[in-house]
């Protein structure tokens, strides 16, 4: 039977793993507590269970309209991955300082700022909206085109586009409430490593001491950038969805 495009999930996603191995004993909002409350609000999302939709797409005549699967799987799978290596391109290249790839670039003590500039967490948030809000505006893009490909290919693909449509648009605020809170989260990280730091033999006001891979703040771009990777993850899982599903008709009619 034709797989349906689920909505995100995180349960057992990367980005939960993540956050429920960052050991946040000393934070107002527990690690453990934010990762149950993503748990419950993917529990609400889910409770728009798949299962009815499951048995429509069953009934449905899965004669293809068009014969050209294999033609347009191997297009999604290169938008696909094409979308994906930008994405990580893009942000592996905001975190390498100096370079001239990407505009958006990781505030660092290798930038001419204070120690009470680098101590706030504004711009670090900033940085990390900033990339949610491009990761997602391309994701969108790509999920809308693998959408409008599969559309007319057979009944049941035409009818799980139209089903990971109403999904996506029902989900929307749930899903931006979602996100919002990783930076949130991550900025009561930020307080705790250099708090953290602090307390170490170590500790030193020289920001480029901070950088060091061991140090506090160095710690916190490696943390940030793997969240950013564990986000994409989940962003592409909708799209990922529509492409098995296509696959599976190719290999049914091949």
């Amino acid at each position: 039977m034709t797989q349906t495009s689920a909505p995100v999930t995180l349960n057992g996603s990367r980005l939960v793993r993540f956050l429920s191995d960052l050991d946040v004993a000393d934070v107002e909002v527990s690690h453990k507590h934010f990762t149950e409350r993503l748990s419950r609000l993917i529990d609400l999302a889910d409770s728009v269970t798949l299962s009815s939709a499951h048995g429509k797409l069953a009934e449905l005549d899965s004669t293809a309209i068009g014969s050209n699967f294999g033609q347009i799987s191997d297009s999604l799978i290169t938008d696909y991955l094409r979308v994906r290596k930008s994405i990580v391109q893009f942000i592996i290249d905001s975190f390498v300082p100096g370079s001239g790839a990407t505009w958006l670039k990781l505030p660092t003590a290798n930038a001419k700022a204070s120690n009470e500039e680098l101590l706030g967490y504004e711009p670090y948030q900033q940085f990390y909206l900033t990339h949610q809000r491009e990761i997602a505006f391309k994701v969108k893009r790509l999920q809308t085109s693998a959408r409008s490909a599969i559309t007319g290919t057979s009944a049941k693909l035409t009818q799980l586009a139209a089903l990971d449509e109403a999904l996506d648009e029902t989900l929307t605020v749930h899903t931006r409430k979602l996100f919002s809170s990783v930076p949130l989260l991550m900025g009561k990280r930020f307080a705790y490593l250099y708090q953290q730091y602090q307390k170490t033999d170590q500790a030193s006001d020289d920001p480029q001491q901070w950088l060091l891979a061991d140090a506090w703040l160095g710690q916190f771009y490696t943390e940030l950038q793997d969240l950013l990777f564990a986000e994409l993850e989940i962003r592409l899982q909708p799209v990922l969805g529509l492409i098995e599903a296509l696959n599976e008709e190719v290999d049914r009619t091949s």
